[in-house]
């Protein structure tokens, strides 16, 4: 699996375009949301937390600030000098959909835990 800026690259690079899935579920084009977060980021986290952190614990890592897939598309497309309206929203590919994906359905998954990033913070 390859990060979303490298396939937002190869996609202008080959098309001249973004190519972003369409919104469902109330959620309009492109607006789904993610939390992106450089990798060298994750790896120093996850070096200081084997080495150096004195307690334990779990760590989500992450910036806090959820941007859309839009905001991150415009700022690529601001980068190689393209136009705003060069992104093409998309069908969800079928094979792609979690149908039934039902946590409260799955006895093995137990109680969905809610993430806590007060002890990232701090670091």
């Amino acid at each position: 699996m390859a990060s979303v800026i490298h396939h937002f690259r190869q996609q202008i690079l080959e098309y001249n375009e973004i190519r972003l899935f369409k919104g469902t579920n109330g959620v309009l084009d492109g607006e789904q949301k993610r939390d992106f977060v450089y990798v060298d980021d994750c790896i120093k986290l996850n070096l200081w937390a084997a080495f150096e952190n004195k307690s334990s614990g779990i760590y989500n890592v992450g910036t806090g600030r959820s941007r859309t897939y839009n905001e991150l598309a415009k700022i690529m497309l601001e980068y190689y000098g393209l136009s705003h309206t060069q992104i093409k929203y998309i069908d969800f590919p079928i094979k792609m959909e979690f149908k039934n994906l039902k946590i409260e359905k799955n006895k093995n998954v137990g109680k969905a835990r809610v993430p806590e990033s007060s002890k990232a913070q701090q670091i």
